[in-house]
């Protein structure tokens, strides 16, 4: 019945027909080259097959075990096979790589903590930020990388925002491995099991040297004469 139920399809439809009245004829012969290599062998094999239902954009998928079946005298007179279906299963894998290949490849600097804030993971857009390494930095908690400039007072407001709703975003002062300080926009969220307990936190830091950088720079246009770099108000225009 389960293996109907994989098909779409009712015992009558099935029993005593061949893969290719039933089965999109792809995955017919694909199920058939298997069956072959079995009854030649005469060893088990162990694979993934895929039916597809409703065109191609619909799909089960299955880890099957395949063997031989053999009469009394030892001959092959046939195939059994056990198949499990994993869609669900390759599916969250598939999920899992996204999300890997994200977090790898983000220019945000990325930092998991455990809900002690203690650094589990970061990716390497923080070490490019911070000059630390993730060796550096794991199993040590999050103020590591706090600079001294910063005010406490922040960090207070932050954590109680995080208790109570579970997310704060601000701006932070950091300081680099090589001793530098430099501001981030910090945003960080509670990451919660069904129960609703916080089993990470995680932040995405913007780095916001160069914009800060560029506000300088157009303050000291606004001020200084590009020529002669003297205060505006202290020039002299002569008639």
């Amino acid at each position: 019945r389960a293996w109907l139920q994989f098909l779409g399809h009712s015992a009558t439809q099935v029993i005593g027909h061949r893969r290719e009245d039933f089965m999109p004829l792809r995955d017919a012969a694909l199920h058939n080259r298997s069956d072959q290599a079995v009854l030649l062998s005469g060893e088990p094999v162990t694979l993934e097959e895929v039916v597809h239902i409703g065109g191609l954009h619909g799909k089960v998928e299955l880890l099957t075990r395949k063997f031989a079946l053999r009469d009394t005298e030892g001959q092959i007179y046939g195939i059994g096979a056990v198949a499990t279906d994993i869609t669900e299963l390759k599916a969250r894998h598939s999920q899992a790589r996204l999300s890997e290949s994200v977090f790898l490849m983000a220019s945000e600097a990325i930092i998991v903590t455990d809900p002690d804030a203690r650094i589990e993971r970061v990716n390497p857009a923080f070490t490019a930020q911070s000059g630390f390494s993730a060796q550096a930095v794991t199993g040590h908690l999050a103020s590591v990388i706090k600079s001294p400039v910063q005010d406490s007072q922040v960090y207070e407001e932050m954590w109680k925002a995080l208790l109570r709703v579970g997310r704060w975003a601000g701006e932070l002062m950091n300081r680099a491995a090589d001793g530098r300080d430099y501001a981030v926009w910090n945003s960080i969220s509670a990451i919660r099991n069904d129960q609703g307990k916080v089993l990470h936190y995680m932040a995405i830091q913007t780095d916001l040297s160069a914009l800060q950088a560029a506000q300088t720079e157009v303050q000291r246009l606004a001020l200084y004469d590009s020529l002669t770099e003297l205060k505006k108000y202290d020039m002299v225009i002569i008639d």
